[in-house]
């Protein structure tokens, strides 16, 4: 038991340092132990460089482009941007989503030197304020403030790049209405469909199980049964695709991985899971069959920044190589892995998901009519023919419960 506790740390520490960046293609495991230890040391302490005109992405332009469509144009979605400021909504629903928000900001991104711009959180919660009044049956939701400014981060940086920030409206911060642009966009697009997700009920997360589970089961099968054993669901990676990693994979990779969402919609997404995976399959598979608690725990390490610690210091020296891709090789050897898991792939999953989805309500709108049913048939009573003279087909009466006795006449039934 102690050698496969040892080897689950070990292998966890692997997956947490692959996601971190912090090992090249091969390290033995006191070299990942090492390195675990030492990128913990320098949390906090080690300042980026400031931007420079140079060094800056240009993501935002890519996302831009990907996501341009007739309905969803720049200027239709500016000016809904600017509708939106100024109603200044003062329902109940708002100012909750407004409190919501001022309680998240600290808590988005906090280890990211740009969360500590005031102008920057500025922007933000200007940003999701004007979303919850612009599209009040989503209002705010816990992991749009994610979104939101891994959007606003790269805005910034597209604008830093080009020298100038787009032309709005006048008085308009240009920032905030690519950003609202590029969420919008992210929530209606037909492509991505993020909005059923939040949206009351979150029918897209029923949606994004179905099709997970389907991808595991087709090409993870080991995890997939082990996993079924273990009863573990894929809501189980509901924060690994919530958010699109932003708060679970370096923002650098995530930033890769967003260029190829905005073009593919959510096939790479799928690549990506599948391959952590692949790279989590032998810790997985240690763990106790039919044991849940162990599962999770395997799921959650290397997205617990909390744990990492333990896991570095965990790590024992020697050993075999680990070959783990380094996070800049991480999105092409997912579609290395999985070609064949294309949008074409994906929206047919979608489709049969939302048939099922229709057919699984269609059955337990049946099943609870027939509970209702049964709930009515236990206070009712057979009566003799012509007993009750309500013309049924069978004559039933209403009996009040404990009575045992049947109502009588026409006045019986309801």
């Amino acid at each position: 038991m102690a050698e496969r506790s040892k080897g689950a740390a070990i292998a966890t520490a692997a997956v947490v340092a692959a996601g971190l960046g912090l090992v090249a293609y091969a390290v033995t495991e006191s070299e990942l132990g090492k390195s675990v230890v030492s990128w913990l040391g320098g949390v906090g302490k080690k300042q980026p460089p400031r931007l420079s005109r140079q060094r800056v992405s240009n993501h935002a332009a890519t996302w831009l482009s990907a996501s341009a469509h007739p309905a969803f144009s720049c200027r239709e979605i500016e000016g809904d941007y600017l509708d939106a400021r100024s109603r200044n909504p003062s329902s109940d629903a708002y100012s909750a989503a407004v409190q919501v928000i001022d309680k998240d900001l600290p808590r988005t991104f906090p280890m990211e030197m740009f969360m500590k711009d005031p102008e920057f959180l500025g922007q933000l919660k200007n940003v999701l304020a004007t979303y919850a009044a612009y599209d009040s049956p989503v209002s705010y939701v816990q992991g749009m403030n994610f979104i939101a400014a891994f959007i606003l981060k790269h805005v910034k940086e597209m604008h830093l790049k080009q020298g100038h920030a787009v032309e709005v409206a006048k008085g308009a911060d240009a920032d905030e209405v690519v950003t609202f642009v590029l969420l919008t966009r992210l929530l209606s697009h037909p492509r991505y469909h993020l909005r059923d997700h939040f949206v009351h009920g979150m029918p897209g997360v029923e949606v994004t199980n179905f099709v997970l589970k389907a991808l595991i089961r087709e090409y993870v099968p080991a995890v997939y049964e082990h996993l079924e054993a273990a009863g573990c669901q894929p809501i189980y990676f509901f924060e690994w695709y919530f958010t699109l990693f932003t708060h679970i994979l370096p923002l650098e990779v995530v930033a890769e991985l967003w260029d190829a969402f905005f073009e593919r919609g959510w096939a790479p997404v799928f690549q990506v899971i599948l391959t952590l995976l692949r790279i989590l399959e032998p810790m997985l598979l240690e763990t106790p069959r039919g044991e849940l608690s162990p599962v999770v725990v395997v799921l959650k390490s290397f997205q617990n920044h909390t744990n990492l610690m333990a896991l570095g210091e965990a790590a024992a020296s020697g050993g075999d190589m680990l070959r783990i891709p380094p996070p800049p090789a991480l999105l092409s050897t997912a579609e290395e892995a999985f070609p064949l898991v294309t949008p074409e792939k994906v929206q047919g999953l979608r489709e049969e998901a939302q048939r099922h989805g229709r057919h699984a309500r269609i059955v337990a709108g049946a099943a609870a009519a027939q509970e209702r049913g049964a709930a009515l048939a236990s206070h009712l009573m057979p009566v003799a023919e012509g007993g009750c003279s309500a013309g049924l087909s069978a004559s039933w009466c209403v009996v009040e419960p404990g009575t045992g006795a049947g109502g009588g006449g026409t006045e019986g039934i309801s």
